[in-house]
Formats: structure tokens, sequence, C-alpha cells
């Protein structure tokens, strides 16, 4: 073999190697590398984590190309019980990354169980010219906590729109130290718009030795309907690698919602005799059934109109609509006008008005002669 097929060869082999490992053949479609992203910090790790505690640590994507890359998707794909991750608001996926540009987002680590040595993945999901799929390694140690917060999260469940639901959490010195420990603080971070609050706030700075316990009593009261109400509260204490335990807290608003459209019907000229018709709808656009409980004629309008049917039958699911037939019963001359009440169990809105309006013509008289003598 001479010495420049012998050179050819070792320049093509490696070449081949190359383009088989960049290649995403198959099912296997995750890249090892991005080409115009940079991601950092890569791996994540978050060492030492006292159980029912989180550590949150934020990630930078930037682009270095030239060319604007879409961030289509991020998601935990490993381990979510332990790992989890935020955008910013600002950031809506599909999410163009111009060049010289990057996204900041927040990566937690809140670990169930010790002694463990925890292993998350986030796979990047985007427009990068090499790696459409990107994996993003997390590493955490769970370890023994000094103080133990049980619920993590606080879990309120559903509950209906302005009604509350009361919780309680406990912070427990789990005596893995001897020492006593003072928990200085308890207040909310996110109160979730007003929804969560703290009930009977213990006297504070409170010192707890080993086997000691601090009771805090919450309330959910949601304000309007929200299938993923969020917040969360701050413990803070000279407990070592726990001097801020944040607590996420979550619930739900659940409440019917009425719509009614349209809110005022026009008859206009009728002849007399007649008995027009004119519809409205009656739509629940709540998370929850919907119960009217009446429509009237307001005594104070016309009763010139009826209603058909004169009540529902049963309640309306979530975007369930029902069709109301007003009829105008023009049997005299003249204007009328009135209105429908219709009462319901949506929290959030009072009775909802109806207007109605018709009228006759009245008779086109001509008197003649216009005077006697």
């Amino acid at each position: 073999m001479s010495p420049r097929r012998l050179l050819w060869y070792t320049v093509y082999l490696p070449a081949w190697l190359l383009a088989s490992s960049a290649c995403e053949c198959g099912e296997n479609r995750v890249a090892e590398r991005l080409a115009d992203l940079t991601v950092s910090p890569d791996p994540v790790e978050f060492g030492q984590v006292p159980v029912s505690t989180a550590r949150n640590i934020e990630v930078t994507l930037a682009n270095q190309g030239t060319a604007t890359v879409q961030l289509i998707g991020l998601e935990v794909t490993q381990n979510e019980e332990d790992f989890s991750l935020q955008l910013p608001p600002a950031v809506v996926l599909p999410y163009p990354i111009a060049p010289g540009n990057q996204v900041v987002f927040t990566v937690s680590y809140r670990p169930r169980q010790y002694p463990e040595q925890d292993q998350g993945v986030v796979q990047i999901h985007s427009s990068d010219s090499e790696a459409e799929f990107y994996d993003l390694a997390c590493h955490g140690q769970a370890v023994e906590p000094i103080l133990m917060v049980d619920p993590v999260p606080v879990d309120f469940g559903a509950v209906r729109v302005r009604q509350t639901q009361p919780a309680t959490l406990t912070i427990n010195h789990t005596g893995s130290i001897p020492d006593a420990v003072t928990v200085s603080t308890i207040r909310l971070l996110d109160d979730g718009g007003g929804d969560f609050a703290v009930q009977q706030q213990p006297t504070l700075p409170a010192s707890l030795s080993a086997g000691e316990q601090l009771r805090v009593n919450l309330s959910y009261t949601p304000q309007e309907i929200d299938d993923a109400d969020r917040g969360s509260l701050l413990v803070e204490s000279n407990a070592a690698n726990q001097e801020q335990i944040e607590v996420p807290l979550n619930g739900s608003g659940f409440a019917p919602h009425i719509e009614v459209e349209p809110t005022s019907l026009d008859f206009g000229l009728v002849s007399l005799g007649e008995r027009p018709v004119e519809t409205f709808t009656i739509t629940n656009s709540g998370n929850h059934e919907l119960q009217v409980t009446s429509m009237q004629l307001s005594a104070t309008g016309s009763q010139q109109f009826s209603l058909s049917p004169a009540q529902l039958a049963a309640p309306l699911q979530p975007l369930a609509q029902a069709q109301v037939e007003v009829t105008y019963l023009a049997d005299h001359r003249g204007a009328d006008d009135g209105s429908i009440v219709i009462q319901h169990d949506d929290p959030l809105q009072p009775s909802v008005f109806v207007q109605l309006h018709g009228r006759t013509p009245a008779p086109d008289i001509d008197v003649r002669p216009d005077n006697l003598t």
C-alpha cells in the first residue's frame, strides 16, 4: 500500500466516524452537542440538598450562531418527581432566539427521599442546525434535613371560587443535629394574586429543639376560575443548608360562568295580533356545571312577552348551551318595554338581564271634515 493511499484512509475513517456520530438515525434523535446554541451550566450540578428543600439554578441558553434559532420545547424527560423547570412569563414557546441573544430558565431540584444520588434530564427541542433535541443532564444528592417540612407542596385541590379551603404545614426538627434551630420568618413569597394566605401566624422567632414542631395554618380562597393556581411560602431559619425553604402552594378554582347573548331583543314594528319570536342563548363557559335557578319577566316592565322554555330542565355542563325563545304578544297598540331576569349560581356574576322592546303601530285615522259649522 502506497503512503498516499494510507494517508487517504487515515483521513477518511475519522471523517466517516464523525458523520456517523452526528447522524440522528433511527429512533435516536438526541444529539451529543449543540452547534448554534450554548448551554450554561452543562451539566446542572445541585450538590447536596436536604429533603423537603428546593434548590434553584438558572440555566442560560444563548445563540452563538449567525441565524435565529427557534426554541420549540423544554421538558423534564427523566425524574420529573425531583426535577422541574420554569420559563419566564415573557417566553412563550416556540420562541425565537436571535443571534447574540439568550433565554434564561430555572431548573429546580427538590428531593423526596434520602440518601440518594438523583439524576434528571431536561430535553431542549430547537432548530439548532446539529441538535434538534439535546439532553441537559441534572445531578443532585439528597441528604437528611434538619427541618422536615410537610407536606411539600401544599396542595389545596379543587376549590369553588370565593370559598375557602384550609391546610396545615408542619415544620419539624428531625433531630439530625442536637442543637436547637430558630425559625425566624414565615411569609408568602407569592400569594397567587391574593388567593393564598397565612392564617394565625405563629409567634416568631420560634426555637425548635430536636423532636419539636411548628404548625402553620394556611388557606386558599380562589377569586376566579383557574385550573392551575400557584403560590409559594418562604420559611427562613438558621438550619444549615436550609436557611431559606421555599414551599410551593397549589390549588385550582372552579365555578360556572354564565354568558348570555344577546342581552337585548328588539322585535321592531309588529302588526297587531302577530306573535314574532326572537332567541337568546345561555352558555356556560366555566369549568363546573351552571344552575339557572329562574328566568322571569321583571314585574316593573311589560308582560306582553313569554319564554319557552320557562325554566331550564337541567344544569348546563361546562361549554354547554341552551336556547330560549321569547315571543312578543302583540295584542294591543303601542310600545312594550320589558326585561327578563335570569338568576343563577355563577359566583362572579350578578343577575343577568335581557332587555325586550316591541311596538305595534297606532291606526292611521283621517277625519273629514276637520270642523263642523
